[in-house]
């Protein structure tokens, strides 16, 4: 989780350099960055059953998973 938040960081610190306006480096970033978001989530599911209590995680992994699904986190 740690090195897709850098990613996230590095990658958006390079968007914003005016001078770095070639079609290549804009595509090869957004690659990246699709590789940056993808890593945080993944590193992010497996330790929710460890952060949550065992008694509440049976009503949490569904809303979790449609907040997932729903595409707003």
């Amino acid at each position: 989780m740690i090195i897709g938040s850098l990613i996230l960081i590095f990658v958006h610190s390079v968007l914003t350099i005016p001078f770095l306006n070639a079609w290549w480096l804009a595509a090869a970033v957004v690659i990246i960055l699709g590789i940056g978001f993808s890593l945080v989530p993944a590193a992010m599911w497996p330790s929710v059953p460890k952060i949550i209590p065992e008694k509440q995680l049976g009503q949490l992994m569904p809303l979790y998973s449609g907040f997932k699904i729903s595409d707003c986190g």
